[in-house]
């Protein structure tokens, strides 16, 4: 990522927008090892890229397609095999998905 004043607005902006959905604000990191932001039982890390890679949109939009044609919000299940451990395991649905059915809404009485 560009570390030039553009990139780190990019980024910034984002992280701010996010945390606004969720009812909550960045969290400095002053170099300590932190989520970007705290909602509820979630540590966030938002990451701002170009571009998602090709083959997690086409995942993710075949998910779309067929998720949602039977009623049932879209999720991907990415695998990968790792000798001698436990799969590393991820998911990835959209932000608006996740945030309607199961990101917390941290409200001024919470915080």
């Amino acid at each position: 990522m560009s570390t030039s004043n553009g990139g780190n607005r990019r980024w910034k902006q984002q992280e701010q927008a996010i945390a606004a959905e969720l009812g909550t604000a960045p969290i400095p990191s002053a170099g300590a090892r932190r989520s970007d932001l705290e909602a509820g039982q979630y540590g966030v890390e938002v990451k701002t890229m170009k571009a998602i890679p090709v083959r997690v949109r086409a995942a993710l939009e075949q998910s779309i397609d067929a998720a949602e044609s039977v009623g049932k919000v879209p999720v991907v299940v990415l695998s990968q095999p790792r000798a001698g451990k436990k799969p590393l395991r991820i998911v990835v649905m959209r932000f608006d998905d996740w945030k309607r059915n199961n990101a917390p809404r941290v409200d001024a009485h919470d915080a």
